[in-house]
């Protein structure tokens, strides 16, 4: 196990591990960073009134590019219409790989690079070797407890302790694990919401055991913060889809039902907990934990800047329940717009607008409804992933004249062979994944399925679909489904889905605020992976590893003055 107890110094790719005695501790032990110094070009930032003394960038999991303007028509003073009316606001923000989900988004943001290069090629995988799926933020040799294992290229919190050691300070937080780990890279410190026991946990690649003042925040959450229905935050006339309450197709947790007021009940805290995530107050926890984090840790204080990455969840949970069209969604935005607003007073309080950058951002959209874009004419389907496994392993195995199961897994969008039996029968992996790809493309509701050594004829598509892929991890074949359609692993899990390289799923905010920033409305297209580059210039460090995208000049001219590491 990789932490405090053996620590892990990442020098461009490199992991070089340090055993030392485990002792409880919150912070990073000196002697990482006397090792840093030891090891490393000295590097030092000069001039410290010309940077950011925090650099705040949250992501908003799910929030597709309209909805913040949907926000500012609702409540014109909310938290969004701040940002908006007095930041540096990019209207066309995409991503530009097809695998549109929570943990390559969040990867790609902060190394500046694209699935094909950082490795999180999806939220989960098949692993070949240990013949079983794994997870964005896991792997076997590590058991049970998550980090930035997979992580193959540095993010710019790791560029910034790189480049400045214990003088500066790089956290993360999150509803979900995924969101804080790889927005942290392998040298900050994450902290996400435990599902299980309620507060906030980490895990022993960053604590040998929980900082002593998370353990206390924990155990003195008022009860307010876990209330015990989910009720409309404004009166229900105000609402545009308020007499849509009770939509038949949505499929939230069966206990906390479909109509509002939302009951969080449960026969166990685990019941009550995993209800309490799909609702907006798990982002208003992870809010206050955040709040506590900056009081504790004195973020944003001193001449050295800091960087906080925070992911709130709760957009995504909602989303799935009920869809972006559902009542639900309409009110959860606005409880997120009034966080929002009292975030950046608290931010405006502590550390003073001309001392912090806020990046407000998303890891991805989300498509309407497939029900629902069906009553708007739309051709729609819900795959079944478990069906259309069965019938390409039947008709591979009849085509290739083979006994016994072909596909290992499906993963979606990763359609995996069993190379091991390929082999034993002679059969050449590359063929098999060409015929599976075309047995693929005849069924229903597929729009794309390509074998990894080929392209779909679009050229965006193709483009994004490259983007995606990394050998060792993806599929042999990549399915795509027809727009507003899905690929559903689980048919009564979700209601709405992404996933797809579909502009819905790819469209994003990408907005910055503070720091003196003069408003402006951008209107070109740009791309997600220009964030990290962006931030290096502004915090004067060296861009992440892998980062090729151009920096945003909006942002990095004055009046966002910067300063550069002298070497």
């Amino acid at each position: 196990m990789v932490s405090n107890c053996e620590e892990r110094i990442l020098m461009k790719g490199t992991a070089v591990p340090m055993r030392k005695h485990c002792r409880a501790m919150a912070g990073r032990c000196a002697a990482v960073f006397v090792l840093l110094v030891a090891t490393l070009p000295r590097l030092a930032l000069a001039g410290a009134d010309l940077h950011p003394r925090l650099v705040v960038v949250i992501v908003v999991d799910q929030l597709r590019g309209d909805l913040p303007a949907r926000a500012v028509r609702a409540a014109p003073a909310g938290g969004f219409s701040q940002i908006m009316r007095t930041g540096v606001i990019f209207q066309q923000a995409f991503y530009e790989h097809a695998t549109t989900a929570t943990a390559p988004g969040h990867a790609t943001l902060f190394t500046g690079a694209h699935p094909s290069q950082h490795g999180i090629v999806a939220n989960e995988w098949y692993d070949r070797e240990a013949k079983q799926r794994t997870t964005a933020v896991r792997a076997l040799a590590h058991g049970r407890e998550p980090g930035p294992y997979n992580l193959l290229a540095t993010t710019i919190g790791d560029e910034l302790l790189l480049a400045c050691g214990s003088r500066c300070r790089v956290f993360s937080v999150s509803g979900k694990d995924r969101g804080a780990i790889l927005s942290g890279g392998r040298l900050g410190k994450a902290f996400w919401f435990d599902t299980q026991h309620g507060g906030f946990r980490s895990s022993q690649y960053y604590f040998c055991a929980l900082p002593e003042w998370v353990t206390q925040w924990n155990a003195s959450i008022p009860k307010a913060e876990y209330p015990a229905q989910w009720t409309l935050l404004r009166e229900p006339r105000s609402y545009a889809g308020i007499d849509s309450d009770d939509r038949p197709f949505e499929r939230p947790p069966q206990k906390l039902g479909r109509t509002f007021p939302h009951a969080l009940g449960g026969e166990s805290d685990s019941d009550y907990f995993e209800l309490f995530t799909h609702t907006p107050y798990v982002d208003a926890l992870t809010l206050n934990f955040v709040r506590r984090l900056v009081d504790v840790e004195a973020l944003g204080r001193h001449a050295m800047p800091d960087l906080l990455a925070v992911s709130l969840s709760a957009t995504d949970y909602v989303g799935h329940s009920f869809g972006p069209e559902s009542l639900e969604a309409e009110d959860n935005l606005a409880r997120l717009d009034r966080e929002l607003a009292t975030f950046i007073g608290f931010l405006d309080e502590r550390i003073g607008r001309e001392h912090y950058l806020l990046v407000l951002t998303a890891d991805h959209g989300l498509a309407a409804t497939p029900e629902y874009a069906a009553t708007l004419g739309f051709a729609t389907h819900r795959v079944d992933a478990k069906t259309l496994a069965e019938t390409v392993d039947r008709e591979l195995a009849t085509r290739l004249h083979m006994q016994g199961p072909v596909v290992s897994a499906f993963v979606p969008p990763g359609l995996y062979l069993d190379h091991s039996r390929l082999a034993a029968a002679n059969v050449n992996s590359v063929d098999a994944a060409a015929t599976a790809a075309a047995v693929l493309r005849r069924q229903p509701g597929i729009a794309y399925a390509v074998a990894n050594d080929g392209l779909p004829s679009d050229p965006l598509i193709g483009e994004l679909v490259r983007n995606s892929i990394r050998e060792v991890r993806s599929g042999d074949v990549y399915v795509i489904a027809e727009p507003e359609s899905a690929i559903v692993e689980d048919m009564n899990l979700y209601t709405a889905y992404h996933g797809s390289p579909y502009a819905a799923d790819r469209y994003v905010p990408l907005y910055f605020f503070g720091r003196g920033l003069a408003a402006q409305r951008v209107d070109r297209m740009v791309s997600t992976r220009s964030l990290a580059p962006t931030l290096a210039l502004i915090l004067g460090v060296p861009a992440p590893s892998h980062a090729s995208a151009p920096a945003l000049l909006e942002v990095t001219a004055e009046p966002a003055r910067r300063v550069r590491v002298r070497r």
